[in-house]
C-alpha cells in the first residue's frame, strides 16, 4: 500500500453501460481463415443443404439461417477446437470471426446441434466436392496413400456396459413404462409434455432392443472361448466398444479410419467402425477412395494391423502397390504346444522338405499333407500328419504326440502362401520397399494428431456411430479446407 501512495492510475469503472460503433468488416483481417471458409463455400454447390428448406420468399413460413453460414460456423468452430453446440453458440457472441460470419446475429445451440447431424448425405457430397477441387489443382495425386486408424472415445461410459441378462431386465421395465405411458396419454389427451415423455420411453426401449442385437453380434463374432465369453454392450450407445486408448487404459470408443494422400497430406477418406482392430479395414478404405476419387491409388502404405492375407489380396486385385509390415507368426495353437511333453519335439524341430512337400520329425518319421483348411480371408493352412501306427510304434511317442481322445498320429500345420502374398513378402524384403514404408508414419499420423490436438476431438460430442461418423467427416472437411487455405496463401506469398 505504501508503494501505491503518490501514484496516480486510471480507475476501472465496471458499473457502466457502453454503446460502441462496430464496423463488422473490420472485425477480422483480410486473410483470416473465416473469410477463406466463407469464400470457399461460395465456390461449391450447396444445393443439397438448401433442398430441405420449405419457406420461400413469396410464400408463408419463417426464414431460416443460411446453410452456407451454418457450415462456416461449424467449420470455424472445429478449427478452434470447439465441438460443443452450446459453447459454439456462446462464442458467437464474443468471437470476432464468428461475429463477422453471423453479422452480429445470434444462433441458438439447438439450431447448431440439429444442423450438424441432419445433413449426412449433403455433407458427404460437400467432402467429395472439396476432393474434386484438390484433384483438379493437383494437390491430390493418389500416387501414394496411407491408411491408419485411431481410437476416439464415445459419449458412453464404461459403467453403461451391461450383459444380456441385465439388458433384458431393463427392457422389461422399459416395456412396462411404455404401456403405462400410452395409457396415461389416452386418458389425458394430446399434451405436449406427455408426448415428449412417451417418445423418450419408446426411444429407451428401442435402444435396449438394439443393444440386445449388438450382444448377439459380439457372441457370433467370438471364435474362441465362446462358452466362457460374456459379451457386454453399452445401454446408452450399443455400437461403442471397449478399446485400448492411445493415452493408456480402456474406454468406450470407436475406431476412426483415415486415408491420407502422400503429396500434401490431405485426407481423402474417413469412416468410423466398431471394430477393435484394423484387421479388416484396408479393403473398405480402398473402396471408399475409388468411390469418391473415381480411381484406385497407385500405392498404399499401412502398418502391421492392416497387413494380412485379405488386405494384400484386396490391394493386388485393385492393382495397388501395397507396402506394409508383415510379421511371421507361428500357427500352432497354444494348447497343442502346451501339451507337448518334450522340448525336443516342438514344431520348430520338424524339418520341411519343400521339394517333396513333406515334414521330417526329429525321430526320422515322415509327415504327409492330408488336408487344407480354408479361411474367410482367402488364406489356407495345410495339415501334415503321421500315420497312427507309425507314431504308436515310435519309442518317442509319449514325448512327441499330445494326448488325444482319437490317439492319432502327430500332426502339424503350415500356413499356405497365396501368390499375391508371396510376391508381397518378397518385395518387402528389399531395401527399396523398406525405404518407401518408412514414409508411412510421417504421412498417416499427422492428421490424427491434428484432429485430436488442434481440433480437440478426443471424445465425440454426439452419441451413436452414425452421428459420430458425421462429426468425423466435419473434422476431416475442416482439416482439408484449412490446409487448402494455407497452401493458397503460401502460393500468393511466393508469387508476390
Amino acid at each position: 500500500m505504501e508503494q501505491e501512495q503518490g501514484r496516480r492510475c486510471i480507475d476501472i469503472n465496471r458499473r457502466q453501460m457502453v454503446m460502441r460503433t462496430i464496423d463488422v468488416e473490420e472485425l477480422i483481417g483480410g486473410d483470416h481463415p473465416a473469410r477463406a471458409l466463407w469464400q470457399l463455400m461460395g465456390e461449391l454447390d450447396l444445393s443439397e443443404f438448401y433442398a430441405p428448406i420449405k419457406s420461400i420468399p413469396s410464400g408463408p413460413g419463417r426464414s431460416c439461417f443460411d446453410p452456407r453460414l451454418l457450415i462456416c460456423v461449424w467449420l470455424y468452430g472445429y478449427s478452434r477446437g470447439i465441438g460443443s453446440a452450446r459453447e459454439l453458440a456462446r462464442q458467437i457472441d464474443i468471437d470476432p470471426a464468428l461475429q463477422w460470419l453471423t453479422g452480429l446475429d445470434t444462433i441458438n445451440h439447438h439450431t447448431l446441434a440439429d444442423f450438424r447431424v441432419d445433413h449426412k448425405g449433403a455433407l458427404d457430397e460437400l467432402f467429395t466436392q472439396v476432393l474434386g477441387v484438390l484433384l483438379h489443382e493437383g494437390l491430390i495425386t493418389l500416387e501414394r496413400v496411407t491408411q491408419d486408424g485411431t481410437k476416439i472415445k464415445a459419449q458412453a461410459s464404461l459403467g453403461s456396459f451391461r450383459t444380456s441378462a441385465q439388458i433384458q431386465q431393463h427392457l422389461e421395465v422399459a416395456r412396462q413404462h411404455v404401456v403405462a405411458m400410452n395409457n396415461a396419454l389416452a386418458e389425458a389427451g394430446s399434451i405436449r409434455t406427455g408426448r415428449a415423455a412417451a417418445r423418450a420411453v419408446h426411444e429407451r426401449a428401442d435402444k435396449l432392443n438394439f443393444a440386445l442385437q449388438e450382444i448377439e453380434k459380439l457372441r457370433a463374432s467370438k471364435k474362441k472361448d465362446r462358452r466362457t465369453f460374456v459379451p457386454k454392450v453399452s445401454e446408452t450407445e450399443p455400437e461403442a466398444r471397449v478399446m485400448r486408448t492411445n493415452e493408456g487404459g480402456f474406454a468406450a470408443s470407436y475406431n476412426a479410419q483415415i486415408s491420407t494422400d502422400g503429396k500434401h497430406g490431405f485426407i481423402i477418406g474417413s469412416a468410423l467402425t466398431s471394430e477393435v482392430n484394423d484387421h479388416h479395414q484396408l479393403k473398405p478404405a480402398i473402396e471408399r477412395i475409388q468411390a469418391v476419387c473415381g480411381r484406385f491409388p497407385q500405392q498404399m502404405l499401412a502398418d502391421g494391423d492392416f497387413t494380412n492375407n485379405a488386405s494384400v489380396t484386396a490391394a493386388s486385385e485393385a492393382g495397388i502397390d501395397f507396402y506394409g509390415s508383415w510379421s511371421e507368426r507361428a500357427r500352432d495353437s497354444a494348447a497343442a504346444k502346451k501339451a507337448l511333453a518334450s522340448a525336443e519335439f516342438q514344431r520348430e524341430q520338424f524339418q520341411y522338405d519343400s521339394e517333396h512337400d513333406l515334414y521330417l520329425c526329429p525321430a526320422g518319421k515322415l509327415l504327409k499333407p492330408t488336408r487344407n483348411i480354408r479361411h474367410s480371408d482367402g488364406s489356407f493352412q495345410i495339415v501334415y500328419r503321421s500315420p497312427a501306427k507309425q507314431c504308436h510304434a515310435c519309442p518317442w511317442h509319449t514325448q512327441c504326440c499330445p494326448p488325444s481322445p482319437r490317439r492319432g498320429g502327430r500332426q502339424i500345420t503350415r500356413q499356405g502362401i497365396l501368390p499375391a502374398v508371396a510376391a508381397f513378402q518378397a518385395k518387402m524384403r528389399t531395401p527399396e520397399a523398406q525405404s518407401i514404408y518408412r514414409h508411412r508414419g510421417r504421412i498417416a499420423e499427422f492428421p490424427h494428431a491434428w484432429i485430436k490436438d488442434k481440433f480437440r476431438l478426443r471424445r465425440f460430442h454426439v452419441s451413436g456411430r452414425l452421428k459420430a461418423g458425421i462429426e468425423l467427416t466435419w473434422a476431416a472437411l475442416t482439416f482439408n479446407l484449412l490446409a487448402l487455405h494455407r497452401f493458397r496463401r503460401t502460393q500468393l506469398s511466393a508469387a508476390a
